[in-house]
């Protein structure tokens, strides 16, 4: 009886720690996309306006929660 619940702690106490290894991973992979997100929308919205003969910068600020858009005429 004790071996038994001894086996069932065993492999319970696997699956905790193979699913904390897997959250960190998820978080890890998580930022990872987001700031390749962030970085790809500021170049695409730098790029239409210059199409449009405007200077924009997209700037996205995770911390602050917040998008600043620039935009100014190109001479």
């Amino acid at each position: 009886m004790i071996m038994n619940v001894y086996k069932k702690y065993i492999s319970a106490k696997q699956v905790v720690l193979e699913l904390k290894k897997r959250l960190k991973l998820r978080n890890e992979k998580f930022l990872e996309v987001r700031n390749l997100t962030a970085e790809r929308l500021s170049e695409l919205y730098g790029g239409l306006m210059s199409i449009r003969n405007f200077k924009g910068s997209l700037i996205i600020s995770h911390e602050e929660r917040a998008i600043y858009i620039m935009v100014g005429c190109m001479l």
